[in-house]
């Protein structure tokens, strides 16, 4: 991304960026003005402070490389090391239910159910819904959420096994829906959805 001010990306990521950009050009001017400027586009200072850990930790790898002599990638490892982390992030040891899972969270908010591995015999049973069965049910079923899904921020993954318990929310052009949706991954394909939320807001 040569420039994320006019990167299509969200304005709350732009807004990180800046912060990022600041901690890396800047950070001895840092103020509590530019933490304020950036939880109000949405982050918590939980997500800041990993913003600030990550940007760290990558001036360090960077002086650690160059003055270790460490031997640049090759452009071939440079594809398959973006596709890597396209997919999984920074973390180490992501289980294949956890990818399957941000696989299909990740289909939602870039509104393209081609990237959700869901299984044929899927299921999926809501709260405001009847139990549907079978992939066909429940592609339809979600590419009618789709419009009203203005971005989708994953907080927690929990994992054990085959089993997938995931809280993120929901953000829509009138409310902010905390969810927590439970996964049942067999193969790298979901074969359930069960998911948790308060329906209030969409009444």
């Amino acid at each position: 991304m040569a420039d994320y001010r006019a990167a299509p990306i969200s304005e709350a990521e732009k807004a990180l960026f800046a912060f990022v950009e600041k901690v890396n050009r800047a950070s001895p001017d840092m103020t509590e003005a530019d933490v304020e400027t950036a939880l109000r586009t949405g982050w918590t200072e939980e997500a800041l402070y990993d913003a600030i850990n990550v940007c760290s930790l990558f001036n360090f790898y960077n002086r650690w490389v160059d003055a270790a002599g460490v031997r640049e990638l090759s452009p071939e490892e440079y594809r398959l090391a973006g596709q890597r982390l396209a997919r999984r992030g920074y973390r180490i040891g992501v289980s294949a239910a956890v990818e399957a899972v941000e696989g299909y969270l990740r289909a939602l908010n870039e509104k393209d159910l081609s990237l959700a591995p869901l299984a044929p015999e899927v299921t999926f049973e809501g709260p405001l819904s009847p139990k549907l069965y079978g992939e066909k049910a429940v592609r339809e079923f979600l590419s009618g959420l789709l419009p009203g899904i203005v971005d989708l921020r994953v907080q927690q993954h929990i994992s054990e096994g085959e089993y997938v318990a995931t809280r993120f929310e929901i953000h829509t052009p009138n409310a902010v829906i905390p969810v927590c949706d439970c996964f049942h991954v067999i193969d790298g394909r979901i074969v359930e959805i069960r998911p948790y939320y308060d329906p209030r807001p969409l009444l």
